[in-house]
């Protein structure tokens, strides 16, 4: 028929950042999100009359399109929660990225920091997104005490 479709899961758990990892997860869910979720909705608040600041909207879009991908899979609360999961850290990262972008250049030049830096950035992505598919395996009931069991805390 003619339709050519990206190559979905190009090794995400490889990226070292979570935008990263959602740009080569299921990619073609991830551009249909964007498409018809992100992207409209950031546009329409961009164009209200009282539109909030860049970083509100980039959280408000974020968050509505990554409880809409967590949705999709099915409507409960757990995956409410994993899309929350998602949808924060992402801002987080961008929040992270947009401040630190001079340094991060800076590296280039330093390729043993460079190198070490890629490793933690891949630790802590991974961790993250090993952490959130609690939310998604589990019933929120469930999903709430195993956190607190993995970070030590009795409940």
């Amino acid at each position: 028929m003619g339709i050519t479709l990206p190559e979905n899961f190009k090794r995400p758990y490889l990226k070292a950042t979570l935008t990263a990892f959602w740009q080569s997860w299921h990619m073609t869910l991830s551009n249909w999100a964007r498409f018809y979720v992100f992207s409209p909705f950031s546009r329409w608040m961009l164009m209200r009359e009282h539109k909030p600041s860049a970083t509100l909207i980039v959280l408000i879009a974020q968050l509505a399109t990554m409880m809409t991908i967590g949705l999709w899979h099915g409507v409960t609360w757990g995956f409410l929660a994993w899309g929350v999961w998602h949808g924060l850290g992402l801002w987080i990262h961008k929040q992270w990225s947009d401040r630190t972008r001079k340094w991060y250049r800076g590296l280039n030049a330093k390729p043993q920091q460079k190198r070490a830096w890629t490793i933690f950035s891949w630790f802590v992505t991974l961790q993250f997104v090993m952490l959130g598919w609690v939310w998604f395996a589990l019933p929120i009931e469930r999903a709430l005490p195993t956190f607190a069991k993995l970070f030590g805390l009795g409940w």
